[in-house]
């Protein structure tokens, strides 16, 4: 990967001493093919979906092309918030690249014909799946998968996963508490 994923995976968890910033910010995720891909995609890479939809599917003439606006899926708006992931211990933010068309659609980032035009040998570069409103970071899906493969009910997955996400808040308190906090 030329350019590395941004993100913050983490967060205070990892850190013996965590300030008020970093403890009310979640980990995060910033997610940008065009840039973050550019050995796998190049500025014609991917089709407006919305032109697709309005139009013709044969007339690729009358569709265009995305290209990025350095404008990201920051919360301001509703409708432009950032994607929850759960994650092993915590939850992230997938945060997303706005594209725009040259007729003024914007897309997400994450959209599901931009993550489906990534080459099969490449998929596994995507550090999550998206559902419709949240989705699991690989690393969350991989040790759900191998829970399933040591015979655990889903059930047990659940609590598991709820424990160490309580953990995770434990820790962050107990460094709150025990004043390796700084201010």
């Amino acid at each position: 990967m030329e350019k590395s994923l941004q993100h913050s995976y983490c967060g205070p968890l990892t850190s013996s001493r965590i300030d008020w910033q970093s403890y009310l910010q979640y980990p995060f995720i910033l997610w940008d093919p065009l840039a973050q891909f550019p050995y796998v995609f190049n500025t014609q890479s991917f089709l407006c979906p919305t032109c697709l939809e309005d139009t013709d599917k044969t007339d690729i003439k009358s569709n265009s092309f995305l290209s990025r606006t350095n404008h990201w899926f920051n919360g301001r708006l509703k409708r432009y918030n950032p994607q929850l992931l759960y994650h092993t211990n915590s939850c992230i933010l997938l945060v997303s690249c706005m594209y725009r068309c040259c007729k003024g659609h914007k897309v997400s980032s994450c959209h599901p014909s931009i993550l489906l035009s990534f080459p099969s040998s490449d998929r596994f570069e995507i550090p999550f799946c998206l559902f419709h409103k949240s989705g699991f970071t690989k690393d969350a899906l991989h040790l759900v998968q191998k829970l399933v493969d040591e015979g655990l009910g889903f059930e047990q997955i659940e609590r598991l996963l709820e424990l160490q996400y309580r953990d995770a808040f434990s820790i962050m308190e107990l460094k709150l508490i025990f004043g390796k906090i700084t201010y």
